[in-house]
């Protein structure tokens, strides 16, 4: 087909330019546009990436923020633990001195019949034993088989004693009132408070004791049992029973020997009295004899037999005295006192390390208080 006539050919050119023109256009709006889009995904991928940076600064801050609050919190309980131990330690501490002096107390009381010529030894189970020059227990008995008189080892033992029994009753005299020559007495006589751990004992003893008790111990031949008798008539020997029928029989034979002694323990020391503060007086206001608790037909304690006393007949080892200390109530009952005003005291504010342990498992203190016994106000 031709070319119309009279119509040019440059505007043929300029429809194909502008249709060009017009795709190029297209081209580059399209090209724009993705530049554009591409643009703004890097745009928002950055805004993502910084406010994810953000976020875990932020998180790594709370993260440290809340370990070190864990660091705190761990070393706080801690060193409340620590308070609490403390605490807990100084109780154990002061109720064990308090023990342990008592204890001391009678260490001091074995010790003072180590002192001297005396040759009675007072045994870790409280027995009165005749002790031979090397220290050792002796063969010889207190007493003679079935009597309640002291044998004559016994009363040579005793009197070499002297001196220690008139040097424990007057340690042990009565604080109050104390003349002052009895309180010159006493220092020559009693230890230096402070200088050893016993001589702390004499003021714990002198003040906390009820009583020093005398049992006598005996085996199995009853009374008069080791002594043959003439029968009525003059016909002929009888021999006692050679074992107690009973154990009473043996019990009031261990009275009856802790009450001679007392006796004797009285004669020793009635002539050194000066006044109503000397020996005596407290010898027979501190002393006391009761009849002991008993084995099998023996009279004292089952576990304090020896070996050799368990069959029939008679056994020297067994037929001796103890001595024990009784301790006034108010003194065994110290120890407690002293750690329930301690407990009382921690009790009174909930911001000690005893209460607060207490409040993490649920007590309440107010409970508590009452179950120790505490005073309405604690000072």
């Amino acid at each position: 087909m031709g070319r119309r006539r009279g119509q040019p050919l440059w505007q043929s050119y300029a429809d194909l330019a502008m249709g060009l023109m017009a795709v190029f256009v297209l081209i580059l709006v399209i090209l724009l546009w993705d530049q554009n889009r591409l643009t703004t995904d890097l745009a928002q991928s950055k805004e993502r990436a910084e406010q994810a940076l953000e976020d875990a600064m932020k998180q790594r801050q709370l993260t440290e923020e809340a370990l070190e609050s864990v660091t705190l919190e761990r070393a706080a309980l801690e060193s409340e633990r620590g308070t609490f131990a403390i605490e807990l330690m100084e109780l154990f501490e002061t109720t064990y001195d308090l023990v342990l002096a008592q204890d001391n107390a009678e260490n001091w009381l074995t010790a003072v019949f180590e002192e001297g010529d005396c040759r009675l030894r007072m045994t870790e189970r409280g027995e009165l034993v005749i002790a031979t020059p090397d220290g050792g227990r002796a063969a010889a008995s207190l007493y003679e088989s079935g009597q309640f008189v002291l044998s004559v080892e016994g009363r040579q033992a005793l009197l070499t004693c002297r001196d220690n029994f008139l040097k424990l009753a007057h340690c042990l005299t009565p604080e109050d009132n104390v003349p002052e020559a009895v309180s010159e007495r006493r220092k020559r006589l009693c230890p230096g408070v402070g200088v050893h751990s016993l001589d702390m004992a004499v003021p714990v003893l002198r003040a906390g004791i009820e009583a020093l008790v005398l049992e006598g111990n005996t085996d199995q031949i009853p009374l008069g049992g080791g002594t043959p008798s003439i029968r009525a008539g003059g016909y002929g020997v009888t021999y006692p029973t050679p074992v107690a029928l009973s154990f009473v029989e043996n019990a009031y034979l261990g009275a009856e020997r802790a009450r001679q002694a007392l006796g004797n323990l009285i004669a020793l020391v009635a002539d050194a009295n000066e006044d109503q503060w000397d020996a005596l007086e407290v010898m027979m206001s501190r002393v006391r004899i009761e009849s002991p608790s008993f084995g099998r037909f023996q009279a004292g304690p089952q576990e304090w037999r020896e070996a050799g006393c368990e069959g029939p007949g008679s056994c020297a080892a067994a037929r001796n005295l103890a001595l024990r200390v009784r301790w006034q109530k108010r003194a065994l009952r110290r120890p407690f006192e002293l750690v329930r005003e301690r407990i009382c005291g921690l009790l009174v504010t909930p911001d000690s390390s005893f209460a607060k342990g207490l409040l993490s498992q649920g007590h309440t203190l107010l409970a508590e208080r009452e179950r120790f016994g505490c005073p309405e106000t604690v000072p």
